[in-house]
């Protein structure tokens, strides 16, 4: 088991086999061919993984993550930043993204994503995708297998679908609409 607590200041690390557990508060952390599970928690700082064959489990409250090249359960949890996915291979990938960008590339396994404010571009990707997005936009582009997207606010593009697919659009009523309306009727001549 490697633990490694930071209080800022960058961290390079390569070929680690077993539990990493890694915490810090500001930094970028690189890391490269782990076998195991990683924990890692962030406050502020980019994180890089690649050749990672294990789970994944990461919080971070600011900063881009880039996860490629690897196999195994991935869970994202990002206050801030975007987040590049790409030749990933698992059971489960779970993200929650209250403001950044996500791009999945060859993904293979099922995706859970829950995003506020992102724009999201999805290519090459086997397996089940749900996919919950407040507002932003959406390109899917070769997707082999079930979809399930719910929208508030945004644009929806898919191209290359094969399999079966529900689209949800939630467009209620917005406050600036609602307080227009009010404001226009109480300012009537006929009120």
């Amino acid at each position: 088991e490697v633990v490694l607590e930071m209080a800022g200041g960058n961290a390079d690390l390569e070929n680690i086999k077993g539990r990493l557990a890694v915490n810090t508060r500001a930094g970028d952390i690189i890391l490269r061919g782990l076998k195991g599970r990683a924990e890692v928690a962030t406050l502020g700082g980019n994180l890089e993984l690649s050749d990672v064959e294990g789970d994944v489990n990461v919080n971070n409250e600011a900063g881009d993550i880039h996860i490629t090249d690897g196999s195994g359960n991935v869970r994202v949890q990002s206050g801030s930043g975007d987040l590049v996915i790409g030749q990933l291979t698992g059971d489960s990938l779970w993200v929650h993204l209250n403001a950044g960008d996500l791009e999945l590339q060859n993904y293979t396994g099922k995706g859970i994503f829950d995003l506020n404010y992102s724009d999201v571009s999805i290519e090459d990707m086997i397996g089940p995708l749900m996919i919950e997005l407040n507002m932003g936009s959406m390109a899917i582009d070769r997707l082999r297998g079930q979809l399930s997207v719910r929208m508030k606010v945004g644009n929806l593009e898919v191209n290359r679908h094969v399999g079966s697919g529900r689209v949800q659009v939630d467009r209620g009523r917005s406050e600036e609409r609602r307080v227009g309306k009010e404001c226009r009727s109480r300012w009537s001549p006929y009120h």
